[in-house]
């Protein structure tokens, strides 16, 4: 796993990334998500082989099998799909604003206290980001609440 450091370092390249970017999928893959041999073209990704970029596609390999690496800083659903597996009992939500040209994402955990039944609202532990897109926002999510978590 990354350092806390690395990991808001590729948040931040998420937040300044202007489109879909294929090294931050494989980077964010061989981070939490990967192997996901099994997710297919449904699921927006693309089939790579090999240990390095080739033409600008995310590209790695690992005990002789070739991986799928999902298109997370440009699918919704990949990106959401990873959320849902490796961090359960957090909530996302992404928004976008066409007119400023960028859009957030939340993630957040609801914190609750059972002793303390005098609480009405729970308390959150938000984290926030923008990007170009959705799920550029959403990925800087991603790196940084494995961030507050390393």
């Amino acid at each position: 796993m990354a350092s806390r450091k690395e990991l808001l370092a590729l948040g931040e390249r998420c937040e300044k990334a202007t489109g879909p970017d294929r090294e931050i999928d494989a980077t964010l893959d061989l981070l939490v998500g990967g192997p996901q041999d099994f997710f297919g073209p449904a699921f927006g990704t693309v089939y790579v082989d090999g240990p390095e970029y080739h033409n600008g596609a995310a590209t790695w390999a690992g005990g002789g099998r070739r991986y799928y690496v999902p298109v997370y800083t440009a699918s919704l659903d990949a990106i959401t799909a990873l959320i849902e597996r490796k961090l359960p009992g957090y909530r996302w939500t992404a928004t976008s604003d066409k007119r400023e040209g960028v859009a957030a994402a939340w993630i957040w955990q609801e914190l609750r206290f059972p002793e303390d039944e005098s609480r009405d609202v729970p308390l959150l532990r938000n984290i926030e980001a923008e990007g170009a897109t959705g799920a550029l926002a959403l990925a800087a999510a991603v790196f940084r609440t494995l961030a507050e978590r390393a």
